[in-house]
């Protein structure tokens, strides 16, 4: 136990009854979220292997798995394609495309968007919602 001058008895016995509970509830806290990223993963794993993207169980929870798309670019094949071309301010010095100015170049038509297919990468992010179905809450 620290020594503090400054705090009642009262106040101590305060002060360590809300650390104990906070350790309390962060250890709870902590266990919780590993269970729940534990099930995270395996619901999607399943509803992804077995093609299901939204499942209701019997209980009426329902579970929807979402996985959107973002392609984005190989930058370093990107800039090995846009060096030759010379245009301006279009690769910086650190070496990374201004995604503005490669707009604009393909707007008025200085690049074909079509050649940049082959350095387009998919991003994709799953999201998992699980609820309870409203006709069925409590």
């Amino acid at each position: 136990m620290s020594e503090s001058k400054d705090l009642t008895k009262e106040e101590i016995a305060e002060l360590d009854n809300a650390i104990n509970e906070y350790y309390e509830c962060n250890t709870q806290f902590n266990s919780i979220k590993h269970n729940k990223e534990v099930y995270n993963a395996y619901i999607k794993e399943i509803l992804k292997k077995s093609e299901i993207l939204k499942y209701s169980t019997n209980e009426g929870i329902n579970a929807s798995l979402t996985i959107t798309n973002k392609p984005v670019y190989a930058e370093e094949k990107l800039i090995e394609f846009l060096k030759p071309l010379n245009i301006p301010g279009l690769i910086k010095t650190k070496e990374f495309v201004d995604m503005d100015v490669l707009e604009d170049c393909i707007y008025h038509g200085q690049i074909n968007a079509a050649d940049l297919a082959p350095y387009k990468e998919d991003k994709f992010t799953e999201t998992l919602r699980v609820t309870k179905s409203k006709t069925l809450k409590s």
